[in-house]
C-alpha cells in the first residue's frame, strides 16, 4: 500500500477574510502558523517517507513546520500550486456580486468556468495529474506527505477515486487540515478527510497505530 498524507496550508489573511488567492503569494499568519505545528505534532506520530510541498509562500512556510517536527526537506513542486484564479484573486465573493462578474455568477451555481487571466480547470487537472501518477510511482508502498492548496488537494481526491468533476464542490478542505489516501493494487481508498489536529492528546490503538487508520 502506497499512502499519501494530504495537508492544507495553514491560515493567511486572506483565508480569514475569504478572498481568493489562487497564485497569488500570501504568508501565513500567527494562527496559521499555530495550526500548522499542531498538524505537525500530529503527523510526526506517523512514519514519513518523502516530503512534498506547493511552491507558493503559504505551502513553503507550512512546509517548513512540518518538514523540522518529521525531519524531511520538502521538495517543491509547482504541479500542486493552487489553480490561478485571474482577476478574482484578492477579492472576495461579496465584491465580485457586487461588480456583477457574469463568470462569478456562474461560478456560484456550481458551474466550472475560467475567469479573466484564470487557469482552465482542464489545465489544473491535467497537472496535478501528472504530479500524482509521478508520485505513485516513485514511491511504492511509502507514506508521503504533500502541503498543498485546497483546490490541488480536493482534485488529488477526484482523480484517486474517479469522482466526477461536481465532487470537487462537495469536499471541504480547511487550513491546516490534514486528508489522506491509500492506494492498493486493485482499488484506492479515502481514508481521512478534512481532519484539524488540536493539541489533544492522539489517541492510538494496538501498536502505536492512529485510530484513523
Amino acid at each position: 500500500m502506497t499512502r499519501l498524507i494530504l495537508i492544507r496550508h495553514g491560515e493567511t489573511d486572506w483565508t480569514l477574510e475569504k478572498r481568493y488567492q489562487g497564485d497569488t503569494d500570501i504568508p501565513l499568519n500567527a494562527k496559521g502558523k499555530h495550526n500548522i505545528q499542531n498538524a505537525a505534532r500530529w503527523i510526526s506520530q506517523m512514519k514519513i517517507d518523502f516530503l512534498y510541498s506547493s511552491m507558493l509562500l503559504r505551502a513553503r512556510m507550512s512546509s517548513g513546520i512540518i518538514g523540522k517536527a518529521i525531519r524531511k526537506k520538502a521538495v517543491a513542486d509547482k504541479r500542486i500550486n493552487e489553480i490561478c484564479f485571474g482577476v478574482w484573486e484578492g477579492k472576495t465573493g461579496d465584491d465580485l456580486w457586487k461588480e456583477k462578474d457574469r463568470a462569478f455568477m456562474r461560478w456560484s451555481k456550481g458551474e466550472w468556468v475560467t475567469p479573466t487571466g484564470g487557469e482552465k480547470i482542464s489545465d489544473f487537472r491535467k497537472r496535478v495529474s501528472h504530479f500524482l501518477k509521478a508520485v505513485l510511482k516513485r514511491h511504492p508502498g511509502k507514506t508521503v506527505a504533500i502541503i498543498s492548496h485546497g483546490g490541488a488537494i480536493k482534485m488529488m481526491i477526484m482523480e484517486a477515486l474517479k469522482l466526477s468533476y461536481r465532487s470537487l464542490w462537495m469536499m471541504r478542505v480547511d487550513p491546516a487540515s490534514v486528508s489522506a489516501l491509500n492506494f492498493f493494487p486493485d482499488f484506492n481508498q479515502l481514508a481521512l478527510l478534512n481532519y484539524v489536529p488540536s493539541l489533544a492528546p492522539i489517541k492510538k490503538g494496538k501498536k502505536g497505530k492512529e485510530g484513523w487508520r
